[in-house]
Parts: C-alpha cells; sequence; structure tokens
C-alpha cells in the first residue's frame, strides 16, 4: 500500500479532502479551474466524463440496492440486471485502475517526477479500491434466487462503502491528473 497510509488522515476510507501535505507536489493548475483550461476538452474531459460515469454507475447500484432491502420479499428472484450492473461496475473499475497504475502512472512520473507522493497516494488508494470492488462482487454474486434480507443488506454495505471511496478517490485523481493531461502530456 502507498507508503501514506501509515497515516489515517491520507487514508481514502477516513480522509476528507484531497492531503494539503502533497499540494504542494502537484502541477501549478491543480485545484485550480482546470476544467476552464483551454486543454481540457482535447485532453482531460474524456477521463472527466469516464470518472464521473463511474461515480454515476456506483451511485446507482448503491440507491438501488438499497431499495431491494427496503422492499425485500423472500418470495421475489434477485433482480438479475442489477446484479449483472454491479459486476460490470467491478470489471470496469479494476480494469480502470490497472492501466492507470501499470501504464499511465508510470509515464506521468516518468515525465513528471515531482508527482511521486501525490501517485503513491493514488496507488494506495487503488489497493483500497481494490477491496472494496471484491468486497461488492463477492456480495453480488452471494445473492441467488432465494437471496435473504442479509444478502440484500450486504450487497448495499458494500456498494454504499465503494460509493464513498470512489468519490473521494475520483476527486483527488482528478486533481494530480488532469494538470497531467491538460498540459497536453500523451505519454
Amino acid at each position: 500500500m502507498g507508503r501514506f497510509y501509515e497515516n489515517a488522515a491520507f487514508d481514502v476510507r477516513t480522509r476528507e479532502m484531497f492531503p494539503f501535505e502533497l499540494k504542494g507536489d502537484c502541477l501549478a493548475e491543480a485545484f485550480g479551474d482546470w476544467k476552464s483550461h483551454p486543454g481540457f476538452l482535447a485532453h482531460g474531459s474524456t477521463l472527466h466524463g469516464f470518472h464521473n460515469r463511474l461515480r454515476a454507475a456506483v451511485d446507482l447500484f448503491a440507491d438501488e440496492a438499497g431499495k431491494e432491502v427496503l422492499a425485500f420479499d423472500e418470495e421475489a428472484l434477485p433482480h438479475w440486471q442489477l446484479l449483472n450492473y454491479g459486476q460490470q461496475i467491478v470489471d470496469v473499475a479494476h480494469s480502470h485502475h490497472h492501466a492507470e497504475d501499470h501504464v499511465y502512472f508510470p509515464r506521468y512520473l516518468a515525465a513528471f517526477p515531482q508527482l511521486e507522493r501525490p501517485l503513491s497516494l493514488l496507488d494506495g488508494d487503488h489497493k483500497v479500491l481494490d477491496e472494496s470492488l471484491d468486497a461488492l462482487e463477492a456480495s453480488v454474486k452471494a445473492l441467488k434466487p432465494g437471496a435473504t434480507l442479509h444478502g440484500w443488506e450486504r450487497s448495499r454495505d458494500a456498494a454504499e462503502q465503494l460509493q464513498q471511496i470512489i468519490h473521494r478517490h475520483l476527486d483527488d485523481e482528478e486533481e494530480i491528473v488532469m494538470p497531467v493531461l491538460i498540459n497536453r502530456y500523451e505519454g
């Protein structure tokens, strides 16, 4: 896990904002209005759009899993579309983070060595995200015909935990990565 996870203030599960101690290591455009930067549309909007769709997907799954708990009926079959949707979230998020960890982040670090600490923070986040995604996947796979209320509660709880983590992580990741992209770094 990223070396910063020894300090709870850096842990994505508990941090409320981007760590002040790391702001100085980010590029100048970080924490500004990078969405209005001339390079955003050409170089950052695709990633930002993907992140927004991922946020919305996790939010929708958490909301729908909560509705399943509220309207639980032991005779009803699981809502397979919702279960498939949950698995798709897991698959897409895992592959996205894998590409970042093994392709993009090493390239960004080579081009901008000052990002070592912020990228290490994101690396630690990814390990926590992987655990949260794995918990969601396990809970979704356990929901079979005849699933109990406890099973739906487990999926809802896993989705809500992922929701909190992914929002914090993506917000912070964008503050680190968007300035790299809008400065036309294409790796």
